[in-house]
């Protein structure tokens, strides 16, 4: 039981949690405004490239999560394509954006030197 309130009596696990539900919420907000203009614009409008913007908009859904992250990482990481086209520090600034945490998640909790960070 130590554990349990040693973990909920943190603030670090209540900022944690805040920032999960507020990167969800934004990122369900955004993604599902984005999601029904598009849907409203290539379903009912005569757009220009209409089919071509459908089969764009469509591919994602045939790629798995895993090739996709995979993708994401090949792209922008320490030695992706990015790093290889224009730099080695572009490369290091968007992996550590975009892949790396400042600290780890587990802070040492559940042992008896307190609250230390890993």
């Amino acid at each position: 039981m130590r554990n349990y309130f040693d973990v909920l009596g943190n603030a670090r696990t209540w900022t944690l949690l805040r920032n999960s539900v507020s990167l969800a919420t934004l990122t369900t907000i955004v993604t599902g405004f984005a999601g029904v203009t598009l849907a409203v614009l290539l379903a009912k409008t005569n757009l220009p490239l209409r089919t071509p913007l459908l089969i764009v908009f469509s591919m994602p859904l045939l790629f798995s999560p895993y090739l996709l992250a995979v993708g994401w990482i090949e792209i922008l990481g320490r030695r992706g394509l990015l790093a290889q086209w224009v730099d080695v520090a572009a490369g290091e600034v968007s992996s550590t954006w975009l892949f790396g945490l400042s600290k780890p998640v587990h802070g040492g909790y559940g042992g008896n030197d307190g609250d230390r960070d890993c």
